[in-house]
């Protein structure tokens, strides 16, 4: 992940599926700052390592799955104003009218379904 350092113009990156941690991700919001769509889903960030997200001022798109599914983070996304879209697992019943009023779409689909 070092490797990104040298690549700050990525706008886009689906890391889906991979042994992504809450280091890892870290490394990734720091490296490339102009982010616009990230897939995160099926990797091992917790909600609180996710949380850094909300430095990405420019992500609009973002992929997620458990445990970052949750309503305490998919509040925090909602409140951070920037993310419109959202890809996520099956659980789009367990969110609320509140949370889901943010975003802009919603995809919902088994991993790995369509990349976001």
């Amino acid at each position: 992940l070092e490797a990104l350092r040298a690549l700050p113009q990525i706008t886009h990156l689906n890391v889906a599926g991979t042994q992504i941690t809450d280091t890892g991700l870290q490394t990734i919001v720091e490296a490339l700052p102009r982010l616009k769509t990230l897939d995160i889903r099926a990797t091992d960030v917790t909600p609180e390592g996710a949380k850094v997200l909300s430095n990405l001022k420019d992500l609009r798109r973002l992929g997620l799955s458990d445990p970052l599914l949750t309503v305490d983070y998919t509040t925090h996304m909602r409140d951070q104003g920037n993310v419109t879209e959202l890809t996520m697992g099956v659980r789009l019943f367990e969110m609320n009218d509140e949370q889901t009023a943010a975003f802009e779409v919603i995809e919902c689909g088994r991993f790995p379904g369509p990349p976001v």
